[in-house]
């Protein structure tokens, strides 16, 4: 029997697939709820438009539902950490302003980058917090 998340209806059926994909040389991704974004140029792009997807529906979250909610999003993806970097830069600037949450940004990825105990690990996060700062 399968269990619900904590945010899911009891009547409704989600099937695990592969959320993100590619077709006709770009990729994308679809949420739950049968939207599809995209088209993205390559595969790492649409794997961190995903996280900040991710990240801005756990901000928008009431704040108890967010603690329990920001390490359960984009863990199927493999992407929880990116998630959760992301989560922080969203809350920041939403709290402090744009120009604070760049400052944060920063302050953040000499951070990651002097931390050298597991280089992937940390490289998934400095990848999507560059990718959000020069989106901005």
């Amino acid at each position: 029997m399968r269990q619900n998340r904590s945010v899911e209806e009891n009547d409704k059926t989600y099937f695990r697939s592969k959320r993100i994909y590619s077709a006709n040389g770009y990729w994308y991704f679809d949420t739950r709820e049968g939207k599809q974004f995209g088209p993205y140029i390559n595969r790492s792009d649409a794997v961190i438009e995903l996280a900040i997807f991710f990240a801005q529906i756990v901000r928008n979250l009431e704040p108890e539902e967010s603690k329990s909610m920001n390490t359960s999003y984009g863990n199927q993806d493999g992407i929880e950490q990116m998630v959760e970097e992301l989560f922080g830069y969203f809350n920041y600037r939403k709290k402090h302003g744009s120009t604070s949450a760049i400052a944060w940004a920063n302050i953040r990825l000499r951070e990651l980058e002097d931390d050298c105990t597991d280089s992937v690990y940390n490289n998934t996060r400095l990848e999507a917090l560059k990718y959000v700062m020069n989106r901005e």
